[in-house]
């Protein structure tokens, strides 16, 4: 995924376990690591870019079902990130 300014988001495993935990990295066009954000989904559900906010809709690490229980809203433009517990009905 490109970034607004020309960068890329990279979704990865944190291992190559297949339940590894996903890590979303930023990488500027030089291939430079510009932030970094570890999560505990092991999967994604959904991806929705509004603007400059990415929105990722996934079950927890702690969370086997494949129930959607946490999404994850991302700044893409300094990577700060959110996460709404949707079990808790809360921000984390």
């Amino acid at each position: 995924m490109r970034l607004p300014d020309d960068g890329h988001i990279i979704l990865h495993k944190a291992s190559i376990a297949s339940n590894a935990t996903i890590m979303i990295t930023a990488v500027d066009t030089s291939g430079n690591k510009r932030w970094h954000i570890p999560t505990n989904f092991r999967n994604i559900s959904k991806v929705l870019q509004i603007k400059e906010q990415l929105f990722i809709l996934s079950g927890g690490s702690d969370n086997s079902n494949g129930e959607a229980g946490k999404i994850l809203i991302l700044s893409l433009s300094d990577g700060k990130a959110r996460t709404y517990n949707f079990k808790e009905g809360k921000f984390i």
